[in-house]
């Protein structure tokens, strides 16, 4: 995860719990998040750590789980750009400041939440 935090120049970072990472771009300068990924104009790159095995162009469902053990679907059908294998999977994705509202509300919503992946089948 260090060398992944290395790479972004330029950017705003946000750390967030429930072991997950968010990169800010204001979409005026070319910002790395992975090599060769650039953020686009107007987008932002959330970087989560994955408890699934996946792969870039997977898509994925997000999911924030609280004490509860209640599963909230945050962001559907999310694109994966870049995947930092290390110790732990780092699996990097474009979302709106929409999407980036609603993650946020989700996390900081639920004590000791957790972010799950769910993998699609059904994209094509």
């Amino acid at each position: 995860m260090a060398k992944l935090m290395r790479n972004v120049t330029g950017s705003k970072l946000l750390g967030l719990s429930a072991g997950l990472v968010l990169f800010i771009s204001c979409g005026d300068h070319k910002v790395q998040v992975a090599p060769n990924v650039n953020i686009p104009r107007g987008m932002r790159a959330l970087s989560v750590i994955s408890d699934i095995p996946v792969a870039p162009h997977n898509h994925v469902d997000v999911l924030v789980v609280g004490n509860a053990k209640q599963a909230n679907l945050v962001l559907q059908n999310m694109e994966i750009v870049a995947v930092d294998k290390g110790s732990v999977n780092i699996v990097t994705f474009f979302v709106s400041p929409d999407d980036v509202k609603r993650f946020e509300s989700a996390v900081a919503s639920t004590e000791q939440s957790k972010v799950r992946l769910r993998l699609r089948t059904d994209v094509r």
